[in-house]
């Protein structure tokens, strides 16, 4: 009798619970799998029954079947849940020979039904001693068209980072779900040869972020991505409103923190949260839970400049390939929620916690007709037109939003090194990002609290 993927699935469900030692009789594995074999081979060759292989197509082909096996160690956070414990990679990314759509690409056509089997981790444990948690079935023509849209968009733009040239420049910051993680033994080892340049790039796999990975295994508990962003938000929020009036210079220094260091804020409270919950950590790391940090003036006032509306620049090829503001990466960016934290550094060595603020977004969805709202369409669209200038060769008619302008947002750039340039058509621009004016921040905490 032929099986199918549900079946498969049902003899996954079956190994819940159980030690590896009893859903794999160690004594009949092949001594080099015995001592040093992963988790996933054991449990695809003895438990599954699949021969393991290197083929590009699933694992469980040799029965007919489009399904790939995915065995990954999950740990407890702090509250006690199940979460990953890294990304889970999908398959190698060849340089030279790279579908440019993703729905044709051989990375969709192995992956589009994954068997994500969990099993606990602890080293210190004996393999045989490790229980498996939980087994999930994902397939990718039942998650929402929104996460399709993302994945998809994170395939092109590693895809043509790829055909410009520079593959040496990918990193796992430039996406959302879907990255090039690097793969092999590091220390310029496993260098690859790449089109159209003559740098070789760090060998590289497509992965799922280990925060979708987190998602994945909520099994549904959250309708959506953006409902499983704001609960994790809420949850942040309601744990940084504990800490109001307290002075975060007293965890820095149980913690080792310099509190002179340019970003002591964010990371003194990033460590507050991983202690928490580290899979809210996990979000704020790749900037999916905003976590912003203001300081105050004597009088209260925020002096801080401005506020980033993303951790990332913008990118121009995506920009440039956006339709419509509603469906851009920036109006996704404002509709998020974001946790503003105030902090008074007005007493000498001290960083007291003023107020946490919790925004449903910068903009409402609600309100199209806000000043804000109509603002935010109007410089993404005057942005869209100074990078079309660009793409045109006609760089001396580019012109960016300034702060001065006040219209809510501005740009400026957003980088580690703030000389670093834009390689895009060689327009060898700054990166720009927006960000969001000191007086609309003060103006959005006054509604917040009812003074508006």
């Amino acid at each position: 009798m032929n099986k199918t993927i549900d079946d498969i699935f049902r003899r996954a469900k079956e190994a819940e619970n159980k030690q590896l030692g009893e859903i794999i009789n160690f004594d009949e594995i092949d001594y080099k799998l015995k001592d040093k074999g992963r988790i996933g081979n054991l449990i695809q060759k003895y438990y599954f029954n699949i021969d393991i292989n290197n083929r590009s197509e699933s694992d469980f082909k040799e029965l007919g079947l489009d399904l790939e096996l995915k065995v990954t160690g999950l740990k407890q956070n702090k509250k006690k849940q199940w979460i990953a414990k890294e990304r889970v990679s999908l398959s190698m990314i060849d340089f030279n020979n790279i579908e440019k759509d993703f729905t044709d690409s051989k990375v969709l056509n192995k992956n589009k039904n994954i068997l994500l089997i969990g099993h606990e981790y602890n080293k210190d444990k004996n393999r045989k001693n490790l229980k498996i948690i939980k087994s999930i079935l994902w397939k990718y023509e039942n998650i929402s068209e929104n996460e399709k849209k993302i994945i998809e968009n994170d395939y092109s733009i590693i895809y043509q980072k790829i055909q410009n040239g520079i593959a040496h420049e990918l990193s796992c910051s430039d996406t959302k779900i879907l990255e090039a993680t690097t793969k092999g033994q590091g220390k310029n080892k496993d260098l690859r040869n790449q089109p159209n340049s003559d740098f070789k790039a760090k060998s590289r796999a497509f992965a799922l972020k280990k925060w979708y990975v987190n998602y994945i295994l909520t099994e549904n508990d959250f309708e959506s991505i953006s409902a499983y962003f704001n609960s994790s938000s809420l949850k942040a929020y309601n744990f940084l409103k504990n800490f109001i009036k307290a002075d975060l210079t007293d965890y820095a220094k149980k913690n080792n923190i310099n509190t002179s260091a340019k970003q002591a804020n964010g990371i003194i409270l990033k460590k507050m949260l991983e202690e928490y919950d580290d899979s809210i950590l996990e979000l704020i790391s790749e900037d999916q839970v905003k976590v912003r940090t203001m300081k105050l003036s004597k009088s209260g006032e925020i002096t801080q400049e401005s506020m980033p509306i993303s951790s990332h620049h913008i990118k121009i090829d995506e920009i440039l390939k956006e339709k419509k503001f509603e469906d851009s990466l920036f109006y996704q960016e404002l509709t998020k929620p974001y946790i503003i934290v105030t902090i008074d550094e007005n007493v000498f060595s001290k960083k007291i916690i003023k107020d946490v603020f919790l925004l449903d977004g910068i903009i409402s969805k609600n309100d199209m007709n806000a000043r804000i709202y109509k603002n935010a369409e109007s410089i993404w669209k005057q942005t869209k037109l100074s990078f079309e200038t660009i793409n045109k060769g006609k760089k001396e008619n580019f012109s960016l939003t300034k702060q001065k302008e006040d219209k809510d947002f501005h740009l400026r750039p957003k980088a580690k090194n703030s000389s670093a340039k834009n390689k895009y058509k060689n327009s060898n621009l700054t990166f720009q990002a927006f960000w969001l004016n000191r007086k609309t921040i003060s103006y959005l905490i006054k509604k917040h609290r009812g003074l508006i």
